[in-house]
C-alpha cells in the first residue's frame, strides 16, 4: 500500500523571437516524494515481493539551435 501523495512536475522555456534557438528546463518530482510504480510477487519464492519506485527529483535543461 502506499500513502497518498503529491508530485509536481515543471517546465520553463525561452526562445529567440526568429526561433533560431531555444532553452528550456524540465523538472520532475519537485516534492522529492518516494513513490512506488510497480509492484508485485516474486513467483519462485513464496512470500517475496518486490517493487520499483518512480526516480526522486530531476531537473534537466534542453538547448536547441538552429541554422
Amino acid at each position: 500500500s502506499q500513502d497518498a501523495y503529491v508530485q509536481i512536475n515543471a517546465q520553463l522555456g525561452v526562445r529567440a523571437e526568429n526561433e533560431s534557438w531555444s532553452l528550456m528546463v524540465f523538472a520532475r518530482n519537485l516534492t522529492d516524494e518516494v513513490v512506488r510504480i510497480e509492484g508485485n510477487d516474486v513467483p519462485l519464492f513464496e512470500g517475496d515481493h518486490y517493487s520499483m519506485q518512480d526516480l526522486p527529483r530531476t531537473v534537466s535543461a534542453e538547448l536547441r539551435v538552429r541554422w
